[in-house]
């Protein structure tokens, strides 16, 4: 597993479930994925990164405080996995 993934994982987790014995965790239930080499995960995650300030200012010119917010924390951490990877 990448550096990156990780990061991302460790992120992404989840100590509890809300559904008696349901699967923890992102990807616990998904099938097996393409697997990708570090430079496609860095370079979706750059991409992801660089989109999400225009998804804040579209929230946030619609009225959407809370998801502009989202928005903002996602790239916190996006930028933060970068730094780590």
């Amino acid at each position: 597993m990448s550096t990156l993934r990780a990061a991302l994982r460790s992120r992404l987790t989840t100590a509890a479930a809300d559904v008696a014995g349901a699967a923890l965790g992102v990807g616990s239930t998904e099938a097996e994925r393409l697997e990708l080499d570090v430079g496609a995960e860095r370079r979706l995650v750059v991409a992801e990164l660089a989109s999400l300030p225009e998804a804040e200012e579209a929230y946030a010119a619609a009225g959407d405080g809370e998801r502009a917010s989202v928005a903002a924390a996602g790239a916190e951490v996006l930028r933060d996995v970068l730094a780590e990877a």
